[in-house]
């Protein structure tokens, strides 16, 4: 209580001396009654209250009603813990004092908001005691810093004072009109720890407009989650320019300086100057300067739009001669001479020399000086030193292309074709490839890989020479591209040809997704006709070739298999003549018929897949929803529509009606494979009824149970039907282990299935008993399941074990299954199995978190666990992967803590600390930060409880405990606000396809600050109409009919 006392009385003392200052200025425009307005000195609050009701005696009527008025003066002024929040820590931020001041007392009086009669008692008080209660509410809202603010109880504050059962509600504007004749004296007097008065107010001014821009920085750097929110030109202007400049209602100048405005392309530097001159030429109340810094080159284009008249009174332009650069770029020389390490020991009569021959030879040019100074530090003599100073050419280009000479002098003929090879796919590629890419693009070219491509290419860029000669360095651009689009098709249609099967490798996927891109870069009419029969027949492979078809679309993520600016280009390709010129007549015919309509070129795509969907022939399992998708997407654009359209309407078309279609474009007639394949689909849509119907008309047509019992036995399962479920599944295993049994299955493909089948059922009966709580008898299932897993990097059948035992205490269960995973191997030589799944539960939402730890401790098996903890801690940092890394740790420091280690899981959580929160990370890295926070209050709230609440040990522990109850409600306001600015720039803007993301964003951030009413009013505005759903599905089905 020593240090809230102190603190108390620096504020009292802070205090009077506010008053004191005010009391000056206040006498220029007090009424001479109110002369007396600091005799006696007000030293405190209770002063204050005292002095504000001797002050109104002579007020009409306040005698009638001074003890209404005086008790809600007693309400507005002593609970300070409300405007707590608010004032500490504003020093920090950079803001005019008064707003800090008027954010305090509108957050008092806006928080009576929808309450019913207080605003008129409030409206009353304030009216009644005019200027000088202004006065007083303001300085005590400064007197904030009491031991009432860490107690948590603002909430209890407004229930009493502007709670619903109060008598006190609708004066905000009132209030505002009010404090408008006091606004001056605000603006000067109430910056805590400054005293200032309202003759100083015009330098105080002057102090605040040098701050802005410091705070428009902080602004900026904010609100932008990542360098996405400006990577497109208009995302840039709305967030640097727009929304500041419109959101803040301060008078302030912004200056932005736009650096190497020259160096983009000549349509984005159009778009940039084109919203420039749309500005406003001054926002309500902010002023923009922008300067834009590049080479003259761009002054007439710069001039023609914004500049229009020729006045140039919106447009200065300041050119940087060489001459005027001339004194700067000596100085430059003459530092870097100076710290040079070749030219350290030579004489001052050299160094002068050096300096005078680089002078004159960079031209007022700071880029030559570097390159020069570069240059000069790899000699060894001062005559190459000379020599080279006279050799260096006076412009830029001759010193660029001199350097690339150098370059090209130093590499053999190999590595010249190997660092060409990589710069053109550096050039074309449609993402950043990565050192193992390269390596195979290299492969492919040229039939074997490069040793330690690498530091090869790291040494040959650093290792320069004076010498004339050499390979070239460099390509042309369309060559370049027509040679990516040859490499990207050769792979795909011809990977057998290669040394190295690329199916599968590092370029595999790359290929796979961005050939089409490819095809679209390549300028049509510059390329040969020889590539262009060679293009013409990889297309007609990819469009038609079964193999081809199945290698390419797989590997799309989306199942979007094109673009509508693909397609176009694809079509425009497929009906050249000289393209299909290297075509047998037949695929010729093909082509032109199936280009001319609409969907034609992706036809026998769709038919593919509509057999490996519903052909029991097909010979090759594809997944029902991998078919599904492709087929529903060509009948779908086969109907006249766009491949843009399925991104907006597919989830306005019912499933059923999506199903119709699809079935009805493939044409297959009914089997019970079909059967079994459609009613899969709908298990994968969530439709377990209509699965179950068609799986039940599946079983008689061939009497196949084994494949048939199992999905209607999942569908009883879904719909909460456990015995019949578990009949279901009973037969399936003891049929499986009678075909098992007589080797029935022989090839590959029928094994697997059988394995899987097999491992199903037994996981699904485990799960069936638990359900109808017959735990033990699931047990030893479980344990099959276990040993005969399908895919055992998974984890799958553990995971459920696990729970199931966790919720049962069966922590003796539980620590033999630890001990058999850390008996056997794992993925990596010399870690176990225990290790691989501890990791793969970090990277999820699992609850052995805590399962683990707990049962650990029970069974006395603590240190065990806690090395195996600290070496899958190992495994995640080496991967890089932050969250599993900290979800592991939350599980250490579980463990330290129910063995009653406080200090040690303390230690933990303070490295939880240490890596941080990463507010721009992902949902799951924030999540667990905000965990580490609520494992180290019970951390805290058990030492208090182990040392005695009334000990010594115990206060330093509570106050850290309130201050995490605390919390950051001002960071985590700004970051809200933040969101909801953005989300609502982006509904304004002219790209309608980001406005579900915004919406999304938005009523998120409403839900998170707890604006319920205005969360809900935004889902039902964007909610479908019953009708439009209905018009929406009718169509469907008329189309499907």
């Amino acid at each position: 209580m020593t240090a809230l006392a102190e603190t108390r009385g620096e504020l009292e003392k802070r205090f009077e001396s506010l008053v004191e200052d005010a009391y000056q200025a206040y006498l220029k425009s007090a009424e001479p009654s109110q002369k007396d307005f600091n005799n006696p000195p007000i030293t405190s609050a209770n002063a204050l209250l005292r002095l504000v009701r001797d002050q109104n005696e002579n007020f009409q009527n306040f005698r009638n009603r001074e003890r209404k008025l005086i008790d809600v003066v007693g309400s507005l002024l002593k609970p300070i813990e409300v405007i707590g929040g608010i004032v500490a820590g504003g020093a920090e931020d950079v803001f005019p004092p008064s707003q800090h001041i008027f954010s305090a007392v509108m957050y008092l009086v806006g928080a009576a908001g929808d309450v019913s009669d207080m605003y008129d008692a409030i409206l009353n008080l304030f009216v009644r005691l005019q200027d000088f209660t202004i006065l007083a509410a303001l300085f005590e809202t400064l007197l904030i810093a009491t031991e009432e603010v860490n107690r948590g109880r603002v909430k209890a504050y407004f229930r009493k004072v502007f709670g619903r059962e109060s008598k006190v509600p609708e004066a905000l504007a009132k209030l505002d009109s009010l404090t408008k004749g006091e606004e001056g004296l605000v603006m000067a007097e109430t910056l805590a720890s400054i005293k200032r008065t309202l003759s100083l107010q015009h330098r105080l001014a002057e102090e605040l407009e040098s701050l802005h821009d410091a705070f428009y920085g902080k602004q900026i750097l904010r609100k932008l989650q990542s360098r996405d929110d400006i990577k497109t030109i208009p995302s840039a202007v709305r967030s640097l320019i727009n929304t500041p400049s419109t959101a803040d209602t301060r008078i302030r100048n912004i200056y932005l300086f736009l650096d190497g405005v020259d160096e983009a392309e000549k349509p984005e530097v159009e778009e940039l100057l084109s919203l420039l001159a749309d500005l406003p030429e001054r926002y309500q109340t902010t002023r923009v300067q922008i300067a834009l810094i590049g080479r003259n080159v761009l002054t007439e284009t710069v001039s023609i739009y914004l500049d229009e008249d020729g006045s140039s009174r919106q447009l200065r332009t300041i050119q940087l001669t060489p001459e005027i650069l001339a004194e700067d770029v000596r100085l430059y020389i003459i530092d870097e001479v100076r710290r040079s390490r070749v030219l350290r020991r030579t004489l001052p009569r050299f160094k002068e020399e050096v300096v005078e021959k680089m002078t004159k030879q960079v031209d007022g040019l700071f880029i030559l000086a570097r390159i020069m100074i570069s240059d000069l530090n790899r000699k060894s003599h001062p005559r190459m030193i000379l020599q080279s100073l006279a050799e260096f050419p006076r412009e830029i280009n001759g010193t660029l292309y001199k350097m690339m000479e150098q370059l090209s002098a130093t590499l053999s003929e190999d590595h010249a074709a190997d660092l060409n090879e990589a710069l053109i796919w550096v050039a074309c590629a449609e993402q950043t490839l990565t050192l193992e890419q390269m390596e195979t693009i290299l492969e492919l070219r040229f039939g074997d890989p490069a040793f330690n491509l690498e530091e090869t290419l790291h040494n040959m860029s650093t290792n320069v020479k004076a010498k004339t000669g050499g390979p070239a360095i460099g390509f042309d651009l369309v060559e370049a591209r027509i040679h990516v689009l040859k490499t990207c098709l050769h792979i795909l249609v011809e990977p057998k040809m290669f040394r190295r099967n690329p199916r599968n490798g590092p370029m595999w996927q790359y290929v796979t997704w961005y050939w089409q891109e490819h095809l679209v870069s390549v300028d049509k009419s510059r390329v040969s006709r020889k590539d262009k029969e060679y293009i013409g027949r990889c297309l007609y492979k990819l469009l038609t070739r079964q193999p081809s078809i199945l290698d390419w679309t797989q590997e799309e993520e989306s199942l979007k298999l094109f673009t509508d600016p693909n397609m176009d280009c694809l079509q425009r390709w497929m009906s050249d003549t000289e393209v299909l010129s290297g075509l047998d007549e037949e695929s010729r015919d093909w082509a032109i018929h199936a280009a001319s309509k609409p969907g034609g070129l992706v036809e026998r795509i769709g038919r593919i897949y509509a057999q490996a969907w519903l052909d029991p022939s097909f010979g090759q399992y594809i997944p029902t929803m991998t078919c599904f998708q492709i087929v529903h997407s060509v009948a779908y654009i086969q109907d006249g529509h766009t491949w843009d359209d399925s991104d907006f309407e597919w989830s306005s078309i019912p499933p059923r009606v999506r199903m119709r279609r699809a079935l009805g474009w493939s044409n297959m007639p009914e089997t019970a494979h079909s059967l079994r394949r459609v009613g899969s689909t709908y298990l994968n849509l969530g439709l377990h009824d209509e699965a179950l119907k068609l799986f039940t008309r599946a079983l008689p047509l061939d009497g196949n149970m084994v494949e048939t019992c199992g999905r209607i036995a999942y569908c009883y399962m879904k719909n909460r039907q456990y015995d019949r479920a578990l009949v279901y599944h009973l037969t399936c295993e003891v049929l499986e282990n009678r075909l098992i049994s007589s080797r029935k299955f022989t090839a590959r493909r029928e094994i697997d299935f059988s394995r899987w089948r097999l491992y199903t059922n037994r996981l699904q009966i485990a799960k069936c008993l638990v359900k109808l709580n017959r735990v033990i008898d699931s047990i030893p299932y479980f344990q099959m399941a276990i040993k005969d897993a399908y895919e055992p990097e998974k984890f799958e059948p553990e995971e459920a074990y696990l729970d199931v035992l966790a919720g049962n205490n069966r922590h003796e269960l539980i620590m033999e299954l630890l001990d058999k995973m850390d008996s056997l191997s794992g993925s990596q030589v010399g870690e176990s199995r225990l290790i691989d799944f501890l990791v793969a539960q970090a990277s999820g939402t699992s609850d052995s978190e805590w399962i683990i730890p707990k049962t650990a401790c029970i069974r006395g098996r603590t240190e065990t666990m806690i090395s195996r903890y600290q070496i899958a801690i190992d495994v995640t940092e080496r991967k890089q992967d932050t969250g599993a890394q900290l979800n592991l740790r939350l599980s250490l420091a579980s463990l330290k803590f129910f063995s009653r280690d406080y200090i040690g899981a303390l230690a933990v959580l303070d490295e939880i600390s240490s890596i941080g929160g990463h507010p721009r990370g992902s949902v799951l890295v924030r999540t667990l930060y905000a965990l580490s926070m609520r494992s180290r209050a019970q951390v805290y709230k058990q030492m208090i409880i182990a040392s005695g609440v009334q000990s010594a040990a115990a206060g330093p522990l509570l106050g850290k405990l309130e201050e995490l109850q605390g919390g950051q409600t001002k960071k985590a306001q700004s970051l809200l606000s933040a969101i909801i600015i953005e989300s609502i720039a982006i509904l304004n803007d002219e790209e309608p396809q980001n406005d579900s993301h915004a919406l999304e964003n938005l009523s998120r951030a409403l839900v998170a600050i707890g604006d319920i009413d205005d969360a809900i009013a935004l889902f039902q505005s964007t909610r479908r109409f019953a009708d439009w759903e209905d018009r929406v599905r009718k169509r469907w089905e008329n189309a499907a009919g």
